[in-house]
Formats: structure tokens, C-alpha cells, sequence
């Protein structure tokens, strides 16, 4: 069995926990101020981000498969505040109803489901 995750990038993670935290998202391990670190966990999709003492780094972005993207978008439009960039929520040519979030680092988040 093997599971991978995304390690984006960010310049404050105080800023990011904050913000992904607004979102619904928890903190699953050590404050990110002990490891320069930060792990957060939503709805079983899970997101690391490396901090500024690994020297700057280029925004990075991932894929989550949702149960229910109308939910996911609702809810993270409302706990972003506008302080992020969403495209609007769409049925794609490939297949599913997607949305792409691009948060405080400019990390690419895009969360979609089959059409049904």
C-alpha cells in the first residue's frame, strides 16, 4: 500500500494554518513552528507545507477528489473571505464538476467529483 501527499509552499505558516483552518481544515501534527512544518487534514485529504526555512520555493498544486464539491466549494468560498482566488465551480471536458482555489502562496487546489 502506498498513499502520497502534496507539499506546497509557504512563506508564513502561522498565515497558512490560519487560513486553511478558516476553511475547516485541523492541524494534524507538531506546531508548525517546531519543524518549520505545517500537516493539515480535511475531510481525509491531507496537505503538507514546507515553510521559508527551506529557502523560497514555487507554489505548488494538488488534486482532491470530493463526495460532494458544491459542499467543499460553499464552504471554503465562505472561510476564505476573499482572501483567496477561486475559478468558478463547472463541469469540465473531462468529466467532472470542478473548482480550482489558488490560496495566500498561490498553491493550485483544485477539487472536483465525477458528473453525475
Amino acid at each position: 500500500m502506498a498513499r502520497a501527499v502534496p507539499l506546497l509552499a509557504s512563506a508564513d505558516l502561522q498565515a497558512t494554518a490560519a487560513f486553511y483552518r478558516r476553511l475547516g481544515f485541523t492541524n494534524k501534527g507538531a506546531p508548525p513552528e517546531e519543524w518549520d512544518y505545517l500537516i493539515i487534514e480535511y475531510g481525509g485529504s491531507e496537505f503538507h507545507f514546507a515553510g521559508p526555512m527551506l529557502g523560497e520555493r514555487s507554489p505548488g498544486s494538488c488534486w482532491v477528489y470530493a463526495d460532494d464539491v458544491e459542499s467543499v466549494y460553499e464552504e471554503w468560498k465562505a472561510g476564505a473571505d476573499g482572501s483567496a482566488r477561486f475559478t468558478p465551480l463547472a463541469h469540465t471536458n473531462f468529466g467532472m464538476r470542478a473548482f480550482t482555489m489558488f490560496d495566500l502562496d498561490d498553491n493550485e487546489i483544485r477539487v472536483g467529483q465525477p458528473a453525475r
